[in-house]
């Protein structure tokens, strides 16, 4: 059978990833990796812990996230950013691209954009 996923990912980073998506434990927000309160539709803020979903692999693997200043995770100064994949680090890649446009855009919830990732990556050992 051919292979027709677009994207090689080591399975170690993104099962526990897929997980952490999936188990409703992180609220969605957008444009940044974490920030400390979304606005409502009347313009009120709602404070809590909101990332996306780039935010929640920095969160699972313990980099530190600073509220409304990172938006992709090449710009956390953080050693653990070294275990992740590039793939995964930078906005001009094809993948990253496609994430952030679907969690910040298309308002694709975490668990679509964790079934797009399994029907899109090869896990890799």
């Amino acid at each position: 059978m051919m292979n027709n996923k677009q994207y090689k990912l080591p399975k170690k980073i993104v099962e526990p990833w897929l997980e952490a998506l999936r188990s409703g434990k992180y609220k969605q927000g957008q444009e940044y990796l974490f920030r400390d309160y979304v606005d409502n539709e009347n313009g009120d803020s709602i404070k809590g812990e909101y990332y996306c979903c780039l935010g929640v692999l920095g969160q699972i693997n313990s980099c530190t996230l600073y509220p409304f200043s990172e938006t992709v995770l090449a710009e956390l100064d953080s050693d653990m950013i070294n275990n992740l994949p590039q793939e995964l680090l930078h906005a001009k890649t094809p993948l990253v691209d496609k994430l952030i446009h679907m969690n910040d855009s298309e308002n694709k919830s975490f668990k679509q954009i964790a079934d797009w990732i399994e029907e899109n990556c090869e896990l890799t050992e």
